[in-house]
């Protein structure tokens, strides 16, 4: 199984709310690389640790009601995208 695209479902999240990845890096209190590391999917998505998740900042910056819609998202994405071909 594939795994969630998480990164990609966080980007299309923030481009759909309109914001700039400084933006929303600003709001979660992290560096524009790191929120372009992890929209790449080169850096993990955290859920639920001490000081709040990758996840929970993410939709929090977002002003998503919940990290629940941004999981969806990346569901989404994975049903529809190809799997990479080899």
């Amino acid at each position: 199984m594939r795994p969630l695209p998480i990164g990609a479902a966080i980007r299309a999240a923030r481009e759909a709310a309109g914001l700039s990845r400084r933006e929303v890096a600003r709001r979660m209190g992290c560096d524009e690389s790191q929120l372009r590391a992890v929209e790449a999917g080169r850096h993990g998505v955290t859920l639920g640790s001490p000081g709040g998740g990758t996840l929970e900042r993410v939709a929090e910056a977002l002003r998503t009601t919940t990290e629940d819609e941004i999981i969806c998202a990346a569901v989404r994405l994975r049903r529809t995208s190809k799997p990479a071909q080899l």
